[in-house]
């Protein structure tokens, strides 16, 4: 035994290969130093059988931006959104997260415009600042259909914290969205709601934007992910042609297969 900071003993410890159900953890240094099965050697905390393992590691959340605009139209402090985002994080047990960062906007709706690059700076700030618990990678969110995406995508690629990107479509009638009465009771219910002639237009202009856009951006996008050799993942895998296209974009994962 070397000196430790702190033995947590009477837990039990999940490793990669077994559980150990009744065991002990010597920390040094801030880092796991020993562990091993029984009694814990010298003076240790009493666990009393509560777990130790792994931190969580999180591919896909859309909170930090619940953060930054708590309420419609209403911006917070981004680096004080990412500090009490990142607490809520480590507090779950999450000690690697993959932010995502919506990389979109779209004319005449402010609230779709995630606002990546102020995000994606304020994170930087805090973890230059040792303001963070959990380590923070940058997972871009790209909507395939939207006019200024691969611009958009571009800004922020060659950031040395981008780990992932989303290959996604919203576009009435497919994948998340493919039943359009749910999709208009969910823009009904959200925010102040709108009304049926404003949805018929929204949905157009989806319409548009995909056939005029889609395909070239798909390209764009998939060839800009592997020239910098980012991971790509599909989202909302509805159909096989779904699957297939994914696999023919060498696509590495799956995020929220919807029917398979």
């Amino acid at each position: 035994m070397t000196k430790h900071d702190i033995i947590l003993g009477n837990a039990i410890v999940v490793l990669a290969d077994r559980v150990i159900e009744r065991g002990w953890v010597a920390i040094a240094d801030g880092r796991i130093a020993e562990f091993g099965e029984g009694d814990a050697p010298g003076r240790a905390e009493d666990a009393a059988g509560d777990l130790i393992m792994p931190g969580l590691i999180e591919l896909h959340t859309d909170h930090l931006e619940a953060h930054y605009v708590p309420r419609p139209k209403v911006f917070w402090d981004p680096l004080a959104a990412v500090i009490s985002y990142d607490g809520q994080l480590a507090t779950s047990g999450i000690t690697t997260v993959l932010d995502s960062l919506r990389v979109w906007r779209e004319d005449g709706d402010e609230e779709v415009d995630g606002r990546p690059g102020s995000l994606a700076n304020a994170i930087a700030s805090a973890r230059d600042e040792n303001l963070l618990r959990a380590d923070h990678f940058l997972h871009l969110r790209c909507e395939i259909p939207m006019p200024s995406v691969v611009e958009e995508a571009k800004e922020l690629i060659d950031r040395p914290d981008v780990r992932l990107m989303s290959l996604m479509d919203h576009t009435p009638g497919q994948r998340q969205f493919r039943d359009e009465v749910k999709l208009r009771d969910y823009y009904r219910g959200k925010g102040g709601g709108k009304t049926d002639a404003e949805l018929d237009a929204l949905f157009e202009k989806r319409f548009h934007y995909q056939k005029t856009y889609a395909a070239a951006n798909m390209r764009e996008i998939v060839a800009l992910a592997h020239q910098y050799e980012i991971p790509l993942a599909s989202h909302d895998d509805t159909t096989e042609e779904n699957v297939a296209d994914a696999i023919q974009d060498r696509v590495s994962v799956a995020e929220f297969p919807t029917t398979m």
